[in-house]
């Protein structure tokens, strides 16, 4: 009898060790496939509600030419708010589809593209001078 216990409480023990070693294996591979599902590119187009197009390039050895291969393709990104524009340089993931070409997701802005910066600027600046010039002209009809 106590053999026998023994026997089962090895058998338990070797299928908890094998099972934790599973588990550490399938959370390394979702680890690196998280990894892999994450690219950094350039927003070519924002003309669609809620969807960036984002221009992504990759370099890769091309065995049988024997040198480095740029590759470049286009992923459609789900952006909720809105907030990237032409030239922004950003980070996308993988997520589930949201339509039949759009399974990618925003996930934050690395760097504002400098026109976009310069824009805006100069959209405020232009409101100033038109609020300025109202008040001088209000004051110059009183």
């Amino acid at each position: 009898k106590r053999e026998k216990r023994e026997e089962r409480r090895e058998r338990e023990e070797r299928r908890e060790r094998e099972e934790r070693e599973e588990k550490r294996r399938r959370r390394e591979r979702s680890a690196s496939f998280d990894r892999m599902r994450r690219f950094i590119g350039e927003v070519v187009s924002t003309r669609m509600q809620k969807t960036a197009v984002v221009l992504v390039e990759r370099f890769r050895k091309n065995a049988r030419l024997d040198k480095w291969v740029k590759y470049r393709k286009k992923f459609k990104v789900h952006d909720e708010r809105e907030q990237c524009d032409m030239g922004d340089q950003v980070r996308i993931r993988i997520s589930r589809p949201f339509s039949k070409t759009k399974s990618w997701v925003l996930e934050e802005i690395l760097k504002k593209s400098p026109a976009v910066l310069y824009e805006k600027r100069m959209r405020e600046l232009a409101a100033k001078g038109a609020a300025a010039a109202a008040a001088a002209a209000n004051e110059a009809a009183k």
